[in-house]
């Protein structure tokens, strides 16, 4: 089993705010454990201004003067790129970053493995706000699993990084593919995505209870009567509950739609 395993360099955390100039991916061989180089390119997308002040730049060793010189357009890497999408299971630690730009610029990605980050929140447990953990950083991830070195923030460099990280995870236990999700055929892959979301969405919610739950327990705390001092966590409250009925919706949706979809194509 091989796995495409991406990492993209923006201007931008919004993909509407900025532009791709990195496209970086793997191969990560499962059985072997071998990593095999996919695709490495500087991007250049027309029509999108590039400042060199962006963060990249200044965090990486990448530099406009580099872009500028050995840039590819996007749509000259398209097809390329494409195909290796359509051929893997795709993997990006943070995904919904990586995978988010890549559908905004028209890519799609047919079959996707569980994000690594997501997974390794509850693993490392590293304290965020409001009681809750916050999602490991890649360089975080790498002394988690005693990797030496620092991340670069160069796409290719940083998807060997996230292979390593993904095989660590793997040794450890941390990690497995749900093959039939993986070989789906496409009526049993749509089947299995609007699973995949009700499952997800369920765990939202628990979470956003628990977060409700504890925002209650912090507003009893508070012995000032004041309303000003209490409104930051009844505003907190209110966005927990509009949120649980926004995915209580979303798993109606996904439910209604999973009863119109053909179950006679099996997994290959």
């Amino acid at each position: 089993m091989k796995i495409l395993v991406l990492d993209l360099e923006t201007t931008a955390i919004k993909h509407w705010q900025g532009a791709i100039v990195e496209i970086g991916a793997v191969i990560l061989d499962l059985k072997t454990k071998t990593v095999e180089k996919a695709f490495d390119y500087l991007i250049k997308e027309k029509g999108k201004d590039v400042d060199d002040g962006a963060w990249i730049f200044i965090n990486s060793d990448l530099t406009l003067a580099e872009l500028e010189k050995n840039g590819r357009d996007l749509e000259d890497v398209r097809d390329e790129l494409q195909i290796l999408l359509d051929k893997y299971p795709c993997v990006a630690y943070n995904q919904q970053f990586d995978f988010g730009w890549l559908r905004s610029r028209r890519f799609t990605i047919p079959r996707v493995c569980s994000d690594p980050m997501y997974i390794l929140t509850d693993i490392l447990q590293i304290p965020g706000n409001y009681g809750k953990y916050k999602w490991p950083s890649v360089q975080e991830s790498m002394k988690y699993f005693n990797m030496e070195g620092m991340e670069p923030h160069r796409a290719f460099q940083d998807a060997e990084i996230e292979a390593q990280i993904i095989v660590k995870m793997i040794e450890n236990d941390n990690y497995e593919l749900d093959m039939a999700k993986l070989s789906a055929t496409t009526n049993e892959l749509k089947k299995v995505r609007y699973l995949t979301k009700i499952d997800a969405y369920h765990v939202l919610i628990k979470k956003l209870r628990q977060y409700m739950t504890w925002t209650e327990i912090e507003l009893e705390k508070v012995v000032d009567t004041n309303v000003d001092s209490q409104m930051p966590f009844l505003a907190r409250i209110e966005t927990y509950k509009h949120s649980i009925t926004h995915f209580q919706e979303k798993i109606g949706f996904c439910e209604k739609y999973l009863n119109k979809i053909p179950l006679e194509q099996k997994v290959v």
